[in-house]
């Protein structure tokens, strides 16, 4: 079947011709909790190798969890322990130190928020603690 915004070449009517056929594709659940896990898992299961990949992930991380926290589906320390979890937990562990290093007396059982330790210092740290 061709959708006639497709034959008449016109993105608009092929647009709203596939909008018509899958509703959610405009809808705000393209930014979900579950997209987030997704997200964090995909990423933990892999190793960074570089600043591009870094920035990469943060970027990802940022796109989906800025409307959850406008919407308030995500709370604070929701947001700063997923993007921990984010990492290859080797490198979770690398970070871990290096933010007790730094904050000594930070409640154990809530998360650092990521300001802690921004993405610029988080890359400096693991170039230099795993030679990246």
């Amino acid at each position: 079947m061709t959708w006639p915004g497709y034959q008449a070449g016109v993105w608009r009517n092929f647009r709203a011709d596939l909008e018509r056929l899958h509703p959610d594709v405009t809808a705000p659940s393209r930014h979900t909790k579950q997209g987030l896990e997704t997200l964090c898992e995909l990423s933990a299961k892999s190793h960074i190798h570089s600043e591009a990949e870094v920035l990469k992930y943060y970027r990802n991380f940022l796109t989906i969890t800025d409307p959850l926290l406008m919407d308030q589906q995500i709370t604070t320390n929701e947001y700063n322990s997923t993007f921990f979890k984010g990492f290859h937990p080797s490198i979770q562990t690398v970070i871990a130190q290096c933010l007790w290093q730094v904050y000594p007396h930070h409640p154990f059982h809530e998360p650092f928020p990521i300001e802690a330790l921004d993405v610029h210092t988080l890359v400096n740290f693991m170039t230099v603690l795993l030679g990246l």
